[in-house]
């Protein structure tokens, strides 16, 4: 794969960031890389396998004012309702503080892929969206977070 155009130190702090998701249980803290169980058995009891966390907010790590990200986020949630995605709340928070929390959401489908999270990433303008895969079996799922980073791709045609 070619270098990622998103620059090392930014890759990190995407890495260096607590996912909430909002369950109707509670909160859920994703971090990329570390198994979630308590998600994958949420989204395996929804009849899905495949999930991801996105953003509108700061469109390519760039500050946005508290209106235009407001605006951006009522966009993304009219596409995902225009989709049939099922959208919960979700929230980033940088660990050291430097970066202000981004409201998000957390989807679930069972037409969810790759594809379609980075058609979504990339049609919002994002660098990266956090996507799992439900695994292992109904008595013991599993899902650990990776970063997709939506620059990296030919953008599908998928959230045109």
């Amino acid at each position: 794969m070619a270098e990622s155009p998103v620059p090392a130190a930014l890759q990190a702090a995407y890495r260096a960031t607590t996912y909430r998701v909002w369950l109707p249980e509670g909160a859920v803290d994703l971090r990329v890389g570390e198994a979630s169980p308590a998600l994958a058995a949420y989204v395996a009891a929804r009849g899905g396998r495949a999930w991801m966390v996105v953003t509108a907010s700061n469109p390519a790590s760039e500050p946005l004012g508290e209106a235009a990200n407001l605006a951006r986020q009522r966009a993304l949630a009219g596409l995902l309702h225009s989709l049939g995605l099922p959208a919960l709340a979700a929230e980033n928070l940088a660990d050291d503080g430097q970066w202000p929390a981004e409201a998000g959401f957390f989807v679930t489908a069972p037409v969810l892929d790759r594809e379609l999270a980075l058609a979504l990433g990339h049609h919002m303008g994002q660098n990266a969206v956090l996507f799992g895969v439900a695994q292992g079996d109904a008595g013991t799922p599993d899902t650990i977070p990776e970063l997709l980073w939506c620059r990296d791709e030919t953008p599908p045609e998928a959230a045109g």
